[in-house]
């Protein structure tokens, strides 16, 4: 996922739900807003990779019954980070 996604004000009600989702702080943002305010699953799944997430989710600062609830529904997500050897 590259380029500007701005937000339904649904899920960002600060008044500018503008991320860059090639900047890393700002796509750490938007998919923690995501995860915390999304309502339900079509909410997710528009707005959230799931091959991004599995990259970020130890950097996500989340609740930590959100953080359970989904490393409970999805185990993978509790791995320890990948490291590539150099």
């Amino acid at each position: 996922m590259t380029g500007i996604v701005t937000l339904d004000q649904q899920l960002d009600w600060s008044g500018n739900g503008r991320y860059d989702l090639d900047d890393p702080g700002d796509l750490q943002v938007m998919y923690q807003t995501v995860l915390n305010q999304a309502g339900t699953v079509g909410e997710l799944a528009r707005w959230l990779n799931e091959q991004v997430l599995r990259q970020i989710w130890h950097e996500l600062w989340l609740p930590g019954r959100l953080r359970a609830l989904w490393q409970a529904r999805f185990p993978e997500l509790s791995a320890p980070p990948t490291t590539m050897a150099g």
